[in-house]
């Protein structure tokens, strides 16, 4: 192979290895979407009021484990997660996050307090709560399912198989 044939030969694999990159970062987001899904569907407190005049803010008392996961009721939180397609070339970036209003505070902890001039106030089978402030310890779910599916080899396989199908001059 003559120099001029390996500078157009590793040029190719520059460009296909451009296109190879947002399918890769694709799969990853993908495999990490749903591997948060899970995440939050593990634990489960016990079972919400059934009915049709059933209101969420009734519901039944259970405290979560701080340090673990948010307990999964509703489904809310785990409906939140979303992820943007894959942009850019070599170098292609993509995100994985959640919309729901407290996805942070579950994720890091921290407090809430009312909006408006009265307190916070909810009931379930405790009684009524009105608080003018709550400590919400952490309940991480993002970052386990990051330190899992890198430990597991999930997300480099994603990357991996996605990227070596797009690459046809290697093969």
């Amino acid at each position: 192979m003559s120099p001029e044939e390996n500078v157009a030969l590793f040029k190719a694999i520059r460009d296909q290895a451009a296109t190879a990159a947002p399918p890769a970062v694709n799969r990853m987001t993908e495999t990490f979407k749903d591997a948060v899904g899970r995440t939050l569907r593990l634990a489960t407190g016990p079972a919400m009021p059934a009915g049709p005049d059933h209101d969420i803010r009734f519901g039944v008392f259970y405290k979560a484990v701080p340090g673990q996961p948010p307990v999964h009721r509703t489904g809310n939180l785990a409906d939140s997660v979303f992820r943007t397609p894959a942009s850019g070339g070599i170098t292609a970036s993509a995100l994985v996050g959640a919309t729901a209003e407290y996805a942070a505070l579950q994720e890091w902890g921290g407090w809430t307090e009312p909006r408006g001039p009265k307190p916070m106030a909810w009931h379930n089978t405790r009684g009524w709560w009105k608080k003018w402030h709550v400590d919400i310890p952490e309940h991480p779910y993002f970052r386990p399912t990051v330190d899992r599916t890198v430990a597991d080899g999930s997300l480099g396989r994603a990357a991996r198989d996605a990227f070596a199908a797009h690459m046809t001059l290697l093969s």
